[in-house]
């Protein structure tokens, strides 16, 4: 009986094997030729297709400076982390005693009898070295910091609030700003807290030292956001947006 047509059937010795000088590879898989790899001598670099001018081209390079991580163990460039040290110290006992006149001066806080009824947190003295550009030394800074930490919420602190600006906030001013050829000025308001009207009744300990005369068992009621309170950047930001808007 002769066999279908369809059922012919190609043995693998009939296909054609290909040429042992042939570049061409037979893949197993997909039977399809893979491409030719040039050898690494034919490859060529390719030239830039830019022609700036860089800092490096031209020979201008700024050495790095690193900084020093050896401990100095001068007293003008010691700072104190304690009331105890800085007394040691002529140049720090000045920097408190003008950051107590400073509060003073701005009613930060009045007198009033000790009561144990009265929640009352303490303070720490805070020290830091303000700095040249050229590395000297600027001033001596202390700070009378109030110890947050301490504080009860309902009791001493209800709201609290602490304004942040993004990088993208400041582009969009600059922006602004160079659109129509607006003035850019930049401020510093010294002991910026201390500007904002507390309305909280916070009750602080007289520091050491710095205690009245005639009073040294009393306590501070607070009028002015002091440093460290947990409220002291709302009262701040509420007066500045009252001098802002009505101005």
């Amino acid at each position: 009986m002769p066999s279908d047509s369809s059922s012919l059937h190609i043995s693998p010795s009939s296909s054609p094997s290909p040429s042992p000088n042939s570049n061409t590879h037979i893949s197993p898989i997909t039977n399809s030729p893979s491409p030719i790899i040039p050898s690494s001598n034919t490859t060529q670099s390719i030239p830039p297709k830019h022609t700036m001018v860089t800092r490096l081209k031209v020979g201008v390079v700024k050495p790095k400076v690193l900084p020093s991580l050896t401990v100095s163990t001068h007293a003008h460039s010691f700072v104190p982390t304690c009331f105890s040290e800085a007394m040691k110290y002529c140049h720090w006992q000045q920097a408190m005693i003008e950051e107590y006149n400073a509060l003073i001066k701005n009613q930060t806080w009045t007198l009033i009898p000790p009561n144990p009824l009265h929640h009352l947190i303490g303070y720490k003295w805070i020290f830091r070295i303000k700095m040249n550009p050229d590395g000297t030394i600027s001033r001596y800074k202390a700070r009378l910091v109030a110890q947050g930490y301490k504080q009860q919420y309902g009791l001493d602190f209800d709201q609290t609030f602490s304004p942040i600006i993004k990088p993208a906030k400041i582009r969009i001013v600059l922006t602004l700003a160079t659109t129509y050829d607006w003035d850019i000025r930049q401020l510093d308001v010294k002991n910026t807290f201390l500007n904002g009207k507390l309305s909280e009744i916070v009750h602080l300990k007289q520091s050491l030292g710095f205690s009245h005369s005639d009073f040294p068992s009393d306590h501070c009621l607070l009028q002015r956001s002091l440093y460290g309170l947990k409220q002291a950047p709302r009262p701040w930001f509420q007066r500045v947006t009252e001098f802002l808007l009505h101005t």
